[in-house]
């Protein structure tokens, strides 16, 4: 993508601050090459919030670049089944989606307000309505409510934004997306003017344009501790001269998740004759295990586990990033946070 607009260079240094304080041994130690990962306030109890820090040896164009190739860069053990959306969303899109025999049995006993799978009322009374659990083509029209449900959610949020996304029935109290995703953006670093404008357009999508801003959608199905997790996320990708903002808005994830917004930032250094960029990755997520009697707890234990996790990730990923930028080879998701949040609020 051609960037249209000039403005003064930012230095990566100051992009990074922006995001989060960081002293001068954590700046030294950044440019060794060694990650700095914090874990971050959050005012809600069900919240948890991490922010990573990397030098990597690969222009942030390159790194782009894989990103937008999503079924490849998330590619790994962990990834089950994956698939990006056509731009208008298609019905086949979902095609590669199928369902095993727990979810299938999970969905067969699903109610409003009692269900184990995180689902809006329309989609479990058409599970109850539609379905006959005791026909042998059972399995292949739960299958086809829940894509064809997926496929209305995801229309009506390309249509109206978060105004558009559903609303959680799967408990007895009622989780609104539009409202947990709005709250988690109230927390969105804003110090830079030119996040404040993305943040906009994040919040307000698809009403208020950005120029230099290409998005798109994708599902996944993720082993996750004792559940295999479908989730679909919006990626916007945000083109400025000396750096690129990438956010990962979770739109619908069946177990866990009640909202997750993650930002990555790929900067130029400040020395424009030094190759390659600062890597910033800062995630809020809500997990439902943390509101309970015992959250806070859990909480304790998952923040000590992320900082370590989300270290070792880290430095995984930036290997993997600039040998594929050398050598144009497949590279494994940057979602370090995502995973350990994941495995932390199941086990």
């Amino acid at each position: 993508m051609v960037v249209s607009h000039t403005e003064p260079r930012v230095g990566g240094l100051d992009v990074l601050r922006n995001l989060v304080s960081l002293n001068a041994d954590e700046v030294a130690a950044i440019d060794r090459g060694e990650p700095v990962v914090k874990t971050l306030d959050a005012q809600e109890k069900r919240e948890v919030a991490i922010v990573a820090v990397a030098w990597v040896r690969a222009p942030k164009e390159c790194f782009v670049e894989k990103v937008k190739d999503i079924e490849h860069f998330k590619k790994n053990p962990a990834v089950l089944q994956i698939g990006k959306f056509q731009n208008p969303a298609q019905k086949r899109d979902l095609d590669r989606l199928t369902l095993d025999a727990d979810e299938l049995s999970a969905l067969r006993s699903c109610r409003v307000g009692n269900c184990s799978v995180k689902l809006p009322a329309i989609t479990i009374e058409r599970l109850r309505r539609e379905v006959n659990w005791s026909a042998p083509d059972h399995a292949q029209r739960a299958l086809s409510v829940i894509r064809e449900d997926l496929l209305n959610d995801i229309r009506s949020y390309l249509a109206a934004g978060n105004s558009g996304l559903i609303e959680y029935r799967d408990k007895s109290k009622a989780v609104r997306l539009a409202d947990e995703l709005q709250s988690l953006l109230g927390s969105w670093p804003d110090r830079d003017q030119s996040i404040q404008a993305f943040r906009q357009y994040v919040a307000e999508y698809p009403r208020k344009p950005l120029p230099d801003v290409e998005d798109f959608l994708y599902w996944s199905k993720e082993h996750v501790g004792r559940k295999p997790v479908v989730s679909i996320t919006h990626v916007a990708i945000h083109h400025r001269p000396d750096r690129i903002f990438i956010a990962s808005k979770q739109i619908y994830a069946s177990h866990y998740f009640d909202g997750s917004l993650g930002l990555t930032v790929a900067a130029d250094p400040d020395n424009p004759t030094r190759r390659g960029m600062y890597l910033a990755y800062v995630n809020r997520s809500r997990i439902d295990a943390l509101g309970g009697m015992f959250g806070g707890f859990l909480r304790a234990i998952l923040r000590s586990r992320l900082r370590e996790g989300v270290r070792k990730n880290l430095q995984q990923t930036v290997a993997q990033v600039e040998s594929a930028c050398d050598g144009n080879r497949t590279v494994p998701a940057l979602a370090p946070l995502q995973k350990e949040i994941r495995e932390g609020a199941t086990h």
